[in-house]
């Protein structure tokens, strides 16, 4: 059950990753994929394996994270609608941050990685939902869906920035 959603999502991604998605589509994409890894970090036991999977959830997050703040959210904070929603998301965010930043700090074996990390993933599950079921809908009626494709291409210029800003940072 689990190595099959985890399956799934990897095809959905891998079929929509050259695909003309607008926004919306692009960050749930990202969700999916952070959800598929939630679920292989919860599913194994090996002390490695679940800080390699961290690290990639690490990854992701920091990617998603950094193109919503600069990208998206901006975007929204200019419709009135929108703003509060945006400025709630940002709010998130930080929280999680503080987190992640916790995590980092502490020792692979200390007995709070878990419960920090469980946190965290409480608190991404949490925005993602807030996201998915109040903010994305708001989106769609909001922006036409040129408005949304463009906010997409912006969001995809964004991303390759920030892997190539990534890809450097470990390369130094």
């Amino acid at each position: 059950m689990i190595l099959e959603s985890i399956r799934r999502a990897r095809l959905l991604v891998k079929s929509v990753a050259n695909a003309q998605l607008d926004a919306i589509d692009m960050l749930m994409i990202d969700h999916v994929r952070v959800r598929a890894l939630f679920v292989q970090l919860r599913a194994t036991r090996n002390l490695e394996r679940r800080h390699r999977i961290w690290e990639r959830i690490r990854a992701e997050l920091e990617t998603h994270t950094r193109i919503e703040e600069e990208v998206f959210y901006p975007a929204c904070e200019k419709v009135e609608q929108l703003r509060e929603l945006a400025i709630e998301a940002r709010e998130e965010h930080r929280q999680v941050k503080a987190l992640l930043t916790a995590i980092d700090a502490l020792a692979k074996d200390s007995e709070k990685w878990n419960p920090k990390v469980y946190l965290a993933i409480e608190n991404v599950e949490h925005h993602v939902r807030e996201e998915e079921n109040r903010l994305f809908p708001r989106v769609r009626l909001a922006f036409d869906r040129d408005e949304l494709k463009d906010l997409g291409e912006r969001l995809r210029s964004a991303r390759g920035t920030s892997k190539k800003a990534s890809k450097t940072k470990k390369a130094a």
